[in-house]
């Protein structure tokens, strides 16, 4: 039987994850941007801003559209996370914002030592923050600490212990080691000098270890922090079975960087990166948020969601081949570049 909301929350699904492919990895790299003063460290920091620099803006597109078919095709859902949510939403906007402000300063105005580190913090601080809001949205949805009468959407926590708990707090930092992992594997595919390239190796190792300990945190509180989440996963064999797979992801992924198959590693995260991504997605299903508010209970009626899903098929068969464009104009210019002083090099 053909069910609208359960497309459509497909389709947000796949705009999170294209959202945190590409402007996730902006934010993780921007997290290396942190005090970037000096020869060495400029170096590095004008790297960090050239990758960014075509494409920085255009990725929260695939943020606003997420929102934008959250509060149309779950508006009592979208109501609830709002306002239980407020404070660690405020501070993701507030952190995008910022974030903006910060990389114009660095990017298109000459500043003084001074200013290029204050600008600098304030621009990797903005970073780091955000996706920690970002990953504190998630596990406080998926916790079962926001409580919300089904019918008429009424909230019935208030807006700190939703997300001011050890679980969601701790999927905050497991988003921002993701975030960091995937924009310092992007880094060294991108940087054309050795030195720097080693740099940013390390960097993608580190985060890398830092990620795989904190999934193994999120996913031994989730018998206490989240809602049935864990005991709900081990009585099946798939969830093993994807556990292995998306371990070999993150063991190729790391062992991909240390022998230097660039290309192989960033694959191998992006798969990594997927993996979490849906593994999230069907441990929730069939909850928007845990465990009061169903894609059922809380979906708009037919007439509006069978429209808004043609309105966001026709948008996607734009976005696509816009965003595919904007990547090989930008990117493919920049990995020319960098395959010529390769190629020049004795």
């Amino acid at each position: 039987m053909f069910q609208p909301e359960f497309w459509v929350a497909f389709i947000i699904v796949l705009v999170i994850t294209l959202f945190v492919l590409t402007g996730g990895a902006d934010l993780g790299a921007g997290v290396w941007a942190w005090g970037t003063i000096g020869s060495h460290k400029k170096s590095q920091r004008e790297i960090i801003l050239k990758a960014l620099e075509p494409i920085w803006g255009a990725n929260h597109l695939w943020l606003i559209a997420a929102a934008v078919l959250f509060l149309a095709a779950f508006p009592k859902a979208f109501s609830a996370v709002t306002f239980a949510l407020r404070i660690p939403i405020i501070i993701m906007v507030t952190g995008i914002a910022f974030r903006g402000i910060a990389f114009v300063f660095l990017n298109y105005r000459k500043n003084s030592k001074g200013a290029d580190l204050a600008w600098s913090s304030v621009f990797a601080l903005s970073s780091l923050v955000t996706p920690f809001a970002m990953g504190t949205i998630v596990g406080s949805v998926f916790s079962g600490n926001i409580r919300v009468e089904s019918l008429k959407g009424e909230v019935f926590t208030d807006f700190v212990s939703p997300w001011f708990s050890f679980f969601p707090l701790s999927v905050g930092m497991l988003a921002l080691f993701l975030f960091s992992f995937l924009g310092a594997t992007y880094l060294v595919f991108e940087t054309p000098e050795p030195h720097l390239k080693k740099g940013f190796r390390l960097k993608a190792i580190f985060s890398g270890l830092l990620l795989g300990w904190m999934t193994l945190v999120c996913f031994s509180f989730s018998e206490g922090g989240a809602y049935g989440i864990k005991p709900a996963q081990v009585e099946k064999i798939w969830p093993v079975v994807y556990f292995f797979i998306s371990s070999f992801a993150a063991i190729g992924a790391l062992m991909s960087l240390i022998i230097k198959r660039d290309k192989t590693g960033r694959f191998l995260a992006w798969a990594q990166t997927i993996l979490i991504i849906v593994g999230w997605a069907i441990s929730q299903y069939p909850h928007l948020i845990v465990p009061d508010l169903t894609l059922a209970n809380a979906a708009a009626p037919p007439s509006l969601l069978i429209p808004l899903l043609v309105i966001a098929g026709l948008g996607l068969s734009v976005l696509f081949p816009a965003f595919f464009y904007l990547y090989w104009v930008s990117k493919g210019s920049q990995l020319s570049l960098r395959k010529n002083s390769d190629s020049q090099k004795p």
